[in-house]
């Protein structure tokens, strides 16, 4: 048997296989596609808790600071902060 457009029709096994291959094809597909979602979704929200963690770091910096500011520690960079302040260079990205 011939297609319209003169190529030859595969026989019926060859077909159905050809059928099953495409289900399992876009089976594959859709599985990707949901795990690339959520891999996504876990991206942001990872992304979302670093960003709140480093707000909190810097809130908490700023707690301690005015609380040795209040019992009259010096201006200058106490070894704590100087050892914070190395830390962060070191982890810069």
């Amino acid at each position: 048997m011939c297609f319209s457009n003169g190529i030859p029709r595969p026989p019926f096994e060859s077909n159905a296989e050809a059928d099953s291959l495409r289900k399992q094809l876009k089976q594959q597909k859709n599985d990707f596609e949901k795990e690339r979602a959520i891999l996504q979704q876990k991206v942001e929200l990872l992304s979302l808790e670093i960003k709140d963690m480093k707000e909190r770091e810097y809130k908490n910096k700023q707690v301690q600071e005015s609380m040795l500011s209040a019992f009259g520690t010096s201006q200058s960079e106490t070894p704590t902060q100087k050892s914070h302040r190395e830390w962060q260079a070191q982890i810069k990205v």
